[in-house]
């Protein structure tokens, strides 16, 4: 694919720790790319950090849009 974007994060979410959440851009193409990327998260999920930015990356690189969220329980969460 010329553009790929994948969501990383390490295992499970633990009640009350900041998880880190990466939104990876990969661009394969030979040109640079600039487009906004928003993130679906669970809504009672505890943000912090930006889910949405405006990211460039240029040609044959990647970027990241890094945010953390903090589950206030236990329980099943969908992205």
């Amino acid at each position: 694919a010329p553009v790929r974007i994948e969501r990383h994060f390490g295992g499970r979410f633990a009640v009350g720790a900041e998880t880190e959440v990466r939104i990876e851009i990969a661009n394969h193409t030979a040109r640079e790319i600039s487009l906004i990327v928003k993130d679906e998260h669970p809504p009672q999920m505890k943000l912090s950090g930006a889910r949405e930015a405006r990211v460039d990356v240029e040609a044959q690189t990647s970027a990241a849009l890094v945010y953390e969220l903090t589950p206030p329980k236990r329980g099943r969460f969908e992205f």
